[in-house]
């Protein structure tokens, strides 16, 4: 095991301890989100079964077929996934009712935090960021939980309350219109912040509405229904060819192109690149879903050169990089009126990562890790994936971030809005 990751486990096991000491010196509201996100997660490290690629970061890896095995194989070692006090997408979004319904202590501790955090909320003492983040928190939360009883009724007696505190909070951290229009539009700032001028470039052609970028259209719903709706995402396809440019707008513009040959434009098209940019939803009056311009997550992947038909998975995974680029929570303080340095990082490619679209720390111990731009290659190492997610739909193309916020809102957001407003009415 990593040194750095021994150490970090025990700073994060040691974090919830030192809860009460830092109460003397940190804002209650950035105490209690802290407090909140251990709760949620648990604070120890969960043991996961890791790839040769996390276990021996020193060695090169393979230049042959054996890079799957490097990437995903099974004969590694045994890691631990630490707890993320920093991430927006956190344990709570598998389930965590199982965990609540075994543990009464643990509950009620939840329960406490919510309700304070409520009047918190209730008073007007959460700055704009911090109410986003409490209500980005407690909306995952309160999905999740409302979704697991369904499931399981007979857990639901002893956590309805839990459920109904996650809904008040909601309820009070709820937006008015100027409040979502006081969130900022900081696209073209995240590649200064999170250091990442590798995407600078691209950055300029989105915020430009430049036709050299073409967004597709309506994404597909995989997003809306893994992170339960909290984020409205935007999807971006260009070559860095400028004459190629004009072939692919018409590639996509063509009647005669199908929906399959979408997926396979990095087969057809040389330095293809793909851009995702997730951004912030929030609930305003009565629980209605509504998307902000506040981006949570970017993720960039760019094809050197032309992918040929039989290239095997060793020579995509030489030919494609990934850049990640996630919202961090400002857990070191902040009043109301005051303005907040929002976070951003550039995920290191060679850390630990779950193979899939929830990179969350494993409700159960012994699940499989490997390095997440192993997971990136699993999803995207040779087709754009959005068109390969769900059910086919119908698609259009459209000049970059010209769409009102209201036509990416899609059928699926609505059944999410559903079930969280009839959540809501079970809670007095």
């Amino acid at each position: 095991m990593r040194l750095s990751q021994i150490i970090l486990g025990l700073v994060i096991m040691m974090s919830f301890q030192g809860t009460a000491v830092e109460n003397a010196t940190a804002p209650k509201a950035v105490s209690l989100q802290r407090e909140l996100l251990l709760l949620v997660q648990g604070e120890e490290p969960v043991p996961v079964n890791a790839s040769p690629a996390l276990c021996h970061p020193q060695d090169q890896p393979p230049s042959s077929d054996q890079i799957r095995e490097w990437y995903f194989g099974e004969h590694g070692c045994q890691l631990t996934f630490p707890t993320s006090l920093t991430a927006i997408v956190t344990t709570a979004s598998e389930g965590i009712s199982k965990r609540l319904y075994e543990s009464r202590d643990t509950q009620a501790r939840l329960d406490s935090v919510l309700e304070q955090l409520e009047q918190l909320a209730v008073s007007g003492e959460l700055s704009l960021q911090q109410r986003l983040m409490v209500q980005t928190t407690a909306w995952e939360l309160a999905f999740s939980l409302n979704d697991s009883l369904r499931n399981h009724p007979e857990r639901a007696p002893a956590l309805e309350t839990t459920v109904c505190h996650a809904f008040r909070l909601l309820r009070a951290t709820e937006f008015k219109p100027e409040d979502v229009r006081s969130l900022p539009s900081n696209l073209a700032e995240i590649p200064r912040i999170a250091n990442a001028p590798e995407i600078a470039s691209a950055v300029r052609l989105l915020t430009a509405h430049d036709p050299a970028m073409i967004e597709i259209t309506p994404s597909s719903d995989l997003h809306a229904d893994v992170l339960f709706g909290r984020f409205t995402p935007r999807i971006f396809l260009t070559v860095s060819n400028d004459s190629e440019r004009e072939a692919l707008r018409r590639y996509v513009q063509d009647p005669q192109t199908q929906y399959q040959d979408f997926a396979n434009m990095p087969k057809k098209f040389a330095d293809f690149q793909a851009i995702l940019v997730l951004y912030f939803n929030v609930l305003t009056a009565n629980f209605t879903i509504t998307p902000t311009a506040e981006v949570a997550f970017l993720q960039e992947y760019h094809y050197s050169g032309a992918i040929a038909d039989n290239s095997e998975f060793v020579d995509i995974a030489r030919k494609i990089q990934f850049l990640t680029v996630a919202y961090q929570r400002n857990l070191n303080g902040g009043v109301s009126g005051s303005a907040e340095t929002l976070l951003y990082k550039k995920l290191n490619q060679n850390e630990m990562a779950r193979a899939g679209l929830l990179d969350v720390k494993p409700g159960v111990p012994g699940m499989k890790v490997t390095t997440l731009r192993a997971s990136c290659l699993k999803c995207h190492s040779s087709e754009i994936s959005v068109f390969q997610t769900r059910q086919k739909r119908k698609v259009d193309f459209a000049p970059p971030l010209v769409r009102e916020w209201k036509e990416l809102l899609t059928p699926y957001f609505k059944e999410i809005d559903t079930k969280l407003k009839d959540g809501a009415r079970k809670c007095p």
